[in-house]
């Protein structure tokens, strides 16, 4: 469908526009998704974020605020991607509760 087929159907019914609008863009957005995030997160991060981005394109959609929706849809996900990749990486880089708890605490290295 063309940008003005899906903006004429979300007219007449969101919910039938939505729906066409997932279907058509939604392996695109999992694609992008999970390009970003392969190397640190798992397929249910990534479909968080694809769940995320479909949220946000909707939401602007439906105001009216979109040029181009494929490349609205593009954008949103490679942002939405990159800021759930550098959220994942920051929680990987954090040590477990259970580890941290067995390491010495400071006073005993500098004793030693």
């Amino acid at each position: 469908m063309t940008d003005t087929e899906l903006r004429d159907l979300l007219k007449t019914s969101p919910r039938d526009g939505h729906r066409a609008i997932f279907t058509q863009y939604g392996n695109y957005v999992y694609t992008i998704v999970w390009s970003k995030l392969r190397g640190c997160g798992t397929r249910e991060d990534a479909e968080e974020v694809v769940s995320d981005v479909f949220a946000e394109v909707f939401r602007h959609v439906d105001a009216g605020a979109v040029g181009s929706i494929g490349g609205f849809i593009g954008t949103v996900a490679k942002n939405r991607a990159i800021n759930a990749y550098r959220r994942l990486k920051g929680q990987a880089a954090l040590l477990p509760l259970e580890e941290a708890e067995t390491l010495p605490d400071a006073a005993n290295v500098a004793e030693e």
